[in-house]
């Protein structure tokens, strides 16, 4: 590798990193959203008022793909991956969709 494409990477990284947390950020202020710290490329979720494969359900009608578990363990987490801003923004609009019904 070059240091050209170090340097890109590098830049790739600092990008995901500032919109992982932008994304974290706004799923914070859904009310029956939980999202946890994360140091990877998605955002692990705790749901409250909703089971998650309602939510995960719910967004796959709105064309929107999201990881619900089967675990037993994690019947109550989503994992949603952190995509391009317009993409997340797309998410974000469908959840707080799902906020008001």
């Amino acid at each position: 590798a070059t240091l050209a494409d170090l340097e890109t990477v590098q830049a790739n990284v600092t990008r995901l990193i500032a919109e992982r947390e932008r994304l974290r950020e706004a799923l914070a202020t859904l009310p029956w959203l939980e999202p946890l710290p994360s140091q990877a490329n998605f955002v692990l979720c705790r749901i409250r008022g909703h089971s998650s494969q309602e939510v995960v359900d719910a967004l796959a009608q709105r064309g929107i793909l999201i990881r619900g578990f089967s675990d037993p363990r994690m019947a109550g987490y989503v994992r949603i991956g952190v995509g391009r801003p317009e993409y997340n923004e797309r998410l974000l609009a469908a959840l707080r969709e799902l906020d008001n019904q």
